[in-house]
């Protein structure tokens, strides 16, 4: 093949579907961010779809290798089309167990403190499933998960600050846990707590609100986006002093940070939001499609989804775009006009 050629992310499908791991090798080295691309803006496939809907073991295990992901599904049903459903689905036995043991190969190499055991499974079973009593039964009888971290990486403490057990965190800190340990994404227990705050879910919500209380006492790091959901405005003004790239325009890639306080209705801290620098429209590219499509509005579309006529008004004045368009969701006056 010339050196020149230019790949597609169409190229890499086809090799995955005939088994080439020659040519997905040539392909992958040349241009590695095709790897987890869709096939289109309206085709969400990846190559890893066509490997396993074709059993192409040898392109499977290749593909997963070079960090293929498995659990991406294709809209609007992206839990029952992600390559792993697919194979399970199809009783696709040994295509399942090579997904499953390069997934277990990956989470223990993102966090030593991850424990594949029985009495590991069986300690995040019981917080998932509010079970408090035969979290601690368990803790008594293997202290040594005290800090000990899921597959999916979350420690003890985090999965009890996410599940707003916060008699099970206040347990835990009494037996010592380590509350400055990070995920793979850089979320503290702290973060696992405020991000999963919903406010339709009253008892949950409440005991995520206890949570970050004690473990912001207890000296937990705050996140930007965590100090953004609690309105932490003095927090905020800190990290933009001292990381100020965080509030430094760029286009590619989406901030988040103006829907949380649209969201909130916190104009206060949406105001200064975009006074430090953040764009009104969070214009940024979908990376994941091969031709990067512009989005952009979102914070403006959600206010006039919900009717945060405050809000709205504020991000107009700001210079927000009335004509945005959020790929695949439309612009803010459809979306006020449809609700």
């Amino acid at each position: 093949m010339r050196d020149q050629e230019i790949y597609q992310v169409i190229d890499l499908c086809e090799a995955a579907g005939q088994d080439d791991v020659e040519k997905l090798n040539v392909i992958l080295e040349k241009q590695p961010d095709l790897l987890n691309k869709h096939v289109s803006e309206r085709d969400e496939r990846l190559a890893i779809h066509f490997a396993v809907t074709n059993r192409s073991l040898s392109a499977v295990k290749f593909l997963l290798e070079r960090g293929a992901n498995p659990n991406s599904g294709v809209y609007p049903h992206r839990d029952a089309t992600s390559a792993l459903t697919m194979v399970r689905d199809q009783q696709e036995t040994e295509i399942e167990q090579i997904i499953l043991q390069e997934e277990e190969k990956r989470q223990l190499a993102a966090c030593s403190n991850i424990t594949i055991s029985a009495e590991n499974e069986a300690l995040f079973k019981a917080i998932n499933n509010g079970l408090t009593g035969e979290a601690i039964e368990l803790l008594d009888k293997h202290p040594d998960l005290v800090d000990a971290c899921h597959r999916t990486g979350g420690s003890v403490i985090y999965e009890a600050a996410s599940q707003g057990n916060y008699f099970l965190v206040q347990s835990l800190l009494n037996r010592g846990a380590n509350i400055h340990h990070l995920k793979a994404n850089g979320q503290s227990p702290l973060d696992g707590a405020v991000l999963n705050i919903r406010p339709r879910n009253k008892l949950v919500n409440q005991g995520c609100l206890i949570c970050a209380g004690i473990l912001m006492q207890a000296g937990c790091k705050i996140s930007l986006r965590s100090a953004v959901y609690l309105g932490d405005k003095n927090l905020i003004n800190k990290i933009a002093q001292e990381e100020p790239t965080h509030f430094k325009q760029d286009s590619q890639v989406k901030s988040g940070l103006l829907q949380i306080a649209v969201e909130n209705d916190d104009l206060e801290t949406l105001e200064l939001l975009i006074s430090l620098g953040l764009d009104p429209d969070d214009r940024h590219q979908l990376n994941e499609y091969e031709t990067k499509p512009e989005s952009w509005g979102e914070p403006l579309w959600i206010a006039a989804g919900e009717s945060k006529y405050q809000t709205a008004e504020m991000l107009l004045q700001y210079g927000a775009d009335p004509n945005s368009s959020v790929y695949a969701s439309g612009n803010p006056l459809s979306r006020a006009y449809n609700k």
